[in-house]
C-alpha cells in the first residue's frame, strides 16, 4: 500500500509541475487516482490543495478519475515493484499502467520496457 500511495504523490506532483507553465492564466487542476473511496481521497488532499492555493495565488481544483489516463489522457506509467506476483504487474494494462518493470532492474528490461512504451525510444 506504501508504494501505491508513493506513486500516486509523485504522478500527483508530477502532474502538478507540468501543468503549471500552462495553468498560469486559469485554474489549477489536481487529479487524484484513489485506491478506495474518491471522498475520503478529496478529504485528505483538501490541505495540500488549500496550501497550494494560497501559496501559488491562483484557484486549485481537485477531481478524482478511475485511472492515470483519466487524469492525464496522454501518460505513459510504469509499473514497478519487487513483487511480481501482484495483480497490478501480472496485468499493469488493467490498472492503467502502459507497462510494467520488475525489481530488481535489469538494462534489458529497462531498454523493452521504454521501447514498448514510447515509440520514438531508440
Amino acid at each position: 500500500m506504501f508504494a501505491k500511495k508513493t506513486l500516486i504523490g509523485a504522478c500527483i506532483a508530477l502532474l502538478l509541475l507540468a501543468n503549471y507553465g500552462t495553468a498560469r492564466a486559469k485554474d489549477i487542476i489536481m487529479g487524484l487516482v484513489p485506491a478506495e473511496n474518491n471522498e475520503e481521497m478529496v478529504a485528505k488532499f483538501e490541505p495540500m490543495r488549500a496550501y497550494l492555493e494560497k501559496k501559488l495565488g491562483q484557484k486549485v481544483k481537485v477531481f478524482t478519475a478511475t485511472d492515470y489516463a483519466g487524469v492525464y489522457p496522454s501518460i505513459k506509467v510504469i509499473a514497478s515493484s519487487g513483487y511480481a506476483n501482484d495483480p497490478i504487474m501480472s496485468n499493469p494494462s488493467d490498472y492503467g499502467f502502459a507497462g510494467r518493470l520488475i525489481k530488481p532492474y535489469r538494462r534489458s528490461d529497462l531498454i523493452s520496457v521504454l521501447g514498448s512504451v514510447l515509440p520514438d525510444f531508440a
